[in-house]
């Protein structure tokens, strides 16, 4: 009796396989997907937390967008630390959607936009705070902004 090669032997093993695996059928779940999260506004040029230096021109507007998740009591929390150049214009964050009350884990984004007022160099400072202590704060990073003249 001749001896198959023993490359060959693993190969068939594994088209058998998957073949075997091509040919179930797909179940599909029976639960709905999650109902999709309202998201904030958006307003002029558009940032995030990797951002760490915002360009704007007096009267300009623009927002820094923060992922959150909607389902626990941690919030962002941002502060102008410096020269008063810019001016928070508006912050809304993401609600779950409704009939969503029991979702955990529920991803959000909080957008505060912000309008440049004045010529000059500031920072906005973030932070997580928990809603239940708002004097307890922890630190998350900073953002360096400059304004330039219109």
């Amino acid at each position: 009796m001749e001896r198959l090669p023993s490359r060959i032997i693993p190969a068939c093993f594994l088209a058998a396989v998957l073949t075997a695996c091509a040919g179930a059928p797909a179940t599909p779940s029976d639960a709905p997907p999650p109902p999709a999260a309202q998201e904030p506004p958006r307003a002029g040029a558009y940032y995030g937390i990797t951002d760490r230096q915002i360009e704007a021109r007096v009267g300009e507007r623009f927002t820094l967008a923060l992922e959150e998740n909607l389902s626990t009591p941690i919030r962002w929390v941002v502060e102008v630390e410096g020269n008063a150049i810019v001016q928070t214009a508006s912050d809304h964050s993401g609600q779950p959607p409704a009939g969503c009350a029991q979702c955990v884990g529920y991803p959000g984004t909080r957008a505060v936009q912000f309008e440049a007022h004045a010529v000059g160099e500031a920072t906005l400072q973030l932070f997580d705070v928990h809603v239940a202590h708002p004097d307890e704060r922890t630190a998350r990073g900073s953002v360096h902004v400059r304004v330039a003249p219109k």
